[in-house]
């Protein structure tokens, strides 16, 4: 039923293609780490920079990437954002572009923040008899109490928890066991991923039934280079319409033979 239901999630998540162009000074040409723990740490680690880059230095006491690390970078995002909005009201019509820009890139922060924060709640409540109603200490068996995060080890490597959580030092994430993640949630973890705090300048996306959208960054359309990017960007929506519509045909063969094969043909 579980392989039945990934499998269902890929399908409809073939169902649109979101294409995006952004435009960085340099590239490192990293590939994504194998380990889920690694990726996740990339990831804090990209959102505290920016955070920090933006101004917004208040204490931080998680500097992993668990749920209680990711939980504090969704409230440094927001609380910029509500500096951002205050901002916007004493500053020139010049100047307000670039506060709605780190606007959208804190709202970026504090929406992926929330969604791996709903991951790591997700793995918790998949341990048995360890859900968010018992908070862990009525049907919960000793070693799974043991995993809860107690306030009074505020800000240290909770190691208890690392079955389901990633707020362990990074040498600890390369020892144990990777975690067990979906598909969908390794996916927006890629995204997360890939994407990270850069500017996207161009979006398309196209839905199954033709419906095509683009989104154009205003700043973007003062760029001498912009026939250049455009060009890049149709280029990259041809390649992976192709490659998106070869992929759809096999998976649309793939399920004629598994229905053949139970209907015995």
């Amino acid at each position: 039923m579980r392989k039945w239901f990934f499998s269902k999630k890929i399908a409809q998540d073939l169902l649109a293609l979101e294409i995006n162009t952004i435009i960085k000074a340099d590239m490192s040409a990293v590939k994504m780490p194998h380990s889920r723990r690694q990726v996740l740490y990339d990831i804090a680690k990209s959102y505290h920079k920016k955070l920090l880059d933006l101004g917004f230095r208040k204490p931080v006491y998680w500097k992993f990437a668990g749920r209680r690390s990711f939980g504090e970078l969704r409230d440094r995002a927001r609380e910029g954002m509500e500096a951002c909005e205050n901002r916007l009201k004493t500053t020139s019509i010049e100047k307000q572009n670039d506060i709605q820009e780190e606007i959208k890139i804190l709202e970026r922060i504090q929406d992926q923040s929330i969604m791996i924060v709903s991951m790591f709640h997700d793995l918790k409540n998949r341990i048995k008899g360890n859900d968010e109603s018992t908070k862990g200490y009525k049907t919960v068996p000793e070693p799974i109490k043991r995993e809860e995060i107690r306030e009074d080890e505020f800000g240290a490597s909770h190691e208890n928890s690392e079955i389901w959580n990633n707020d362990i030092d990074r040498y600890r994430m390369n020892v144990i066991e990777d975690l067990d993640l979906t598909t969908e949630q390794v996916t927006l973890l890629r995204k997360a991923w890939e994407v990270g705090t850069e500017r996207i300048v161009l979006q398309t996306v196209i839905q199954i039934d033709g419906d095509v959208t683009t989104r154009i960054a205003e700043r973007f359309l003062e760029n001498p280079d912009k026939n250049v990017v455009l060009k890049i960007h149709n280029d990259s929506i041809t390649t992976s319409t192709s490659f998106w519509t070869n992929l759809m045909k096999a998976m649309g063969e793939i399920a004629g033979k598994a229905f053949g094969g139970l209907l015995g043909r």
